[in-house]
């Protein structure tokens, strides 16, 4: 669109607020996961968000890596970032892997863990490709 056409400051606006509000959904999941304790290996944002392909309905999706399965219910850092982000109007779904998870996974050639190799965002740590499991030390 030329930057003389009627609409070209709107759009210009609301792209660049949709790109603000993004950011802010990003560095918040960042923050929380990186207040993590102990620290995650990796964390990644996948599906349709990762890939571009995300609408306006669509919830934001989080895989967490830790060398161990979080055990009970999930930390409270991923509980009240889970809220913030619920009030910028997003869903956020996290999943949260062990080391000995993305091995089998990795193992198994899992369609999930193929996608994530493929589309996966790194937030946090090495991307899925690159991250390496007990198995491999």
């Amino acid at each position: 669109m030329e930057p003389r056409h009627p609409f070209a400051s709107v759009l210009g606006h609301l792209f660049a607020e949709e790109r603000r509000r993004s950011d802010a959904v990003l560095d918040l999941i960042r923050r929380a996961v990186s207040d993590l304790k102990p620290p995650p290996i990796a964390a990644w944002l996948v599906g349709s968000a990762a890939r571009g392909e995300d609408t306006p309905s669509s919830d934001v999706d989080v895989v967490v890596v830790t060398a161990d399965r979080w055990g009970g219910e999930r930390p409270d850092v991923i509980d009240a970032v889970v809220t913030e982000v619920a009030n910028l109007g997003v869903t956020l779904s996290i999943v949260q892997l062990g080391l000995d998870d993305v091995e089998r996974l990795r193992v198994a050639v899992d369609p999930r863990w193929a996608r994530w190799t493929e589309d996966a965002v790194a937030l946090v740590g090495p991307a899925p490709s690159f991250i390496r499991t007990r198995a491999q030390a």
